[in-house]
């Protein structure tokens, strides 16, 4: 949604899809947009408290299906919650989506006055 797409010089004159870090690693990259957005100094409070939450349930050998019991369900159930945290907070969270070694983007300053925040 806020990623950009980029011009693809093929034969067709298609237009690639918009580069989202981790897109082929959904799964590892959600976690690391989390890790992300539990150091961000910025961020709400309430998304750091679901960012934690998450990330705690992922790593816990405390589940609703736990791991060692029942492995395909405990990994299902983890990847489940991840997928609808993603997908309830998408906005939010697309700030924190850029590869994996690279730095933040910051907005340019044509961008701020162009989404009103000026």
């Amino acid at each position: 949604m806020h990623a950009r797409a980029v011009n693809n010089p093929s034969k067709t004159g298609a237009i690639s899809k918009p580069k989202r870090g981790f897109s082929a690693l959904p799964f590892l990259g959600d976690l690391v947009v989390f890790w992300r957005l539990l150091w961000d100094r910025e961020a709400h409070w309430g998304l750091k408290l679901v960012a934690f939450a998450t990330l705690a349930y992922v790593v816990s050998p405390v589940d609703a299906f736990p791991e060692a019991v029942a492995p395909l369900v405990g990994y299902i159930d983890d990847l489940g919650l991840v997928i609808a945290v993603r997908l309830l907070l998408e906005r939010p969270l697309s700030k924190y989506r850029y590869p994996l070694f690279a730095k933040r983007r910051e907005p340019s300053p044509d961008r701020i006055v162009e989404a009103g925040l000026v």
